[in-house]
């Protein structure tokens, strides 16, 4: 056996470095432990005081897929990074780069017909064929799609910086 095992070690359980209060601001719906978040305190701020949680979703960026309404005419699909109140959203969701998502989504849909930046317009190229596979659920699909993918890499980010904290310890 080795004589020295890292060991993921999260806080100090004789040492209360979490305050009473940011103990009660921690939502239960996400059901994270004064110790995790003390832990994640410690990986991206550098300090292991954790940030009060601050209930706020107007703070994230948000992303909107979009029903355009147009009679007689062709289906459109607008895609929107923090914009004003859209009629007819498909998904909307906040994230920490709408930029990001949305320019994902164009690399996902570039082969269809794009009729202005952030407007595209059926008949699908690449839509599966299927009567029940509407154009509303390949357009869902492919922004949940990408929300998955940036998801993955804030995920992939604190799991590379948790793995860089243990190596120099």
């Amino acid at each position: 056996m080795a004589d020295k095992v890292k060991v993921l070690s999260i806080g100090d359980p004789d040492e209360d470095d979490v305050s009473d209060f940011v103990k009660k601001v921690i939502p239960v719906a996400i059901g994270a432990k004064p110790e995790l978040l003390t832990h994640l305190a410690k990986l991206l701020l550098g300090t292991r005081k954790a940030p009060e949680i601050v209930d706020d979703w107007e703070s994230l960026d948000c992303f909107k897929a979009a029903n355009i309404e147009r009679p007689n005419k062709p289906k459109r699909y607008g895609f929107y990074c923090n914009g004003k109140d859209i009629p007819h959203v498909l998904m909307s969701a906040r994230t920490y780069d709408a930029k990001w998502m949305f320019n994902r989504v164009k690399q996902r849909l570039s082969e269809e017909k794009w009729v202005s930046e952030n407007v595209i317009e059926t008949p699908f190229k690449n839509k599966p064929i299927d009567k029940e596979y509407s154009c509303d659920i390949y357009v869902q699909k492919v922004v949940s799609d990408c929300f998955d993918e940036h998801k993955e890499q804030m995920i992939n980010y604190v799991t590379f910086l948790h793995q860089e904290h243990v190596k120099n310890k």
